[in-house]
């Protein structure tokens, strides 16, 4: 998640939608194949092609310095760098979710996701112990006091965290129940491409980034490429 929203922050939104659900898919799949021994078929290997090409054709619009930049290039490269290694991460934990629950035989899904949030919690506050001390530009990492300081003054912004923490709930326990109920741990993908157009027209509506072209010829290639490896064309 840190790689993820460090990446959102130096990047478009629209871009790091795009580039975290095609990379998720890629790095999925690989995965999967490597560790878990599943069979990739040839139409499914010609799906992660176009795939990656879409992820190569986005990056590639989203650092390009023409009229349409709003950010610098160098610095949206960056992002989408952390992007895509967040993705890997992220990949390597939903295969590890699919081996868990084969190997216990049906773990119940809110079970895996509540120790997975015990133990997610304890690793962060871990890390925000030494964050509070570390400075960047005198001020530290993560000011604790601080965070909770801006959301009891402000009632939209605890608002927004308290939906933003059952939306992450729901979003994981619907991953979980697709790995269980699912031979693939990537079926549930092709519903992202929704939220990708969503995000991408508010983000262009508000006037954050411009529609670019070449962008919405890199998204096409994904979603054909999603589409195909799940088998919905």
């Amino acid at each position: 998640m840190c790689f993820l929203y460090s990446g959102l922050c130096l990047t478009y939104a629209s871009v790091c939608e795009m580039l975290k659900c095609s990379s998720f898919l890629v790095w999925t799949a690989l995965f999967s194949a490597l560790f878990s021994r599943q069979t990739i078929f040839l139409f499914q290997w010609v799906a992660l092609f176009f795939s990656s090409a879409g992820i190569v054709v986005v990056v590639a619009a989203s650092t390009r310095d023409d009229s349409f930049s709003t950010k610098d290039p160098s610095i949206v490269l960056f992002g989408n760098l952390l992007i895509l290694f967040a993705q890997v991460l992220a990949a390597l934990q939903i295969c590890a979710e699919e081996r868990i629950v084969r190997a216990t035989n049906g773990i119940p899904p809110l079970k895996l996701l509540g120790v997975e949030g015990v133990w997610s919690l304890f690793m962060l506050a871990c890390l925000l112990v030494p964050m509070q001390f570390i400075e960047v530009r005198e001020q530290p990492i993560e000011n604790v006091p601080d965070a909770f300081g801006q959301l009891r003054n402000s009632v939209g912004l605890s608002i927004s965290l308290i939906l933003y923490i059952f939306g992450v709930v729901v979003y994981m326990f619907l991953g979980i129940i697709s790995n269980e109920e699912s031979s693939d741990a990537t079926s549930f993908l092709v519903i992202e491409s929704l939220r990708t157009v969503i995000v991408w027209c508010v983000s262009a509506s508000m006037g954050w980034e411009r529609f670019r072209p070449l962008q919405l010829l890199g998204f096409v290639l994904m979603v054909f490429g999603s589409a195909v490896y799940n088998m919905v064309i």
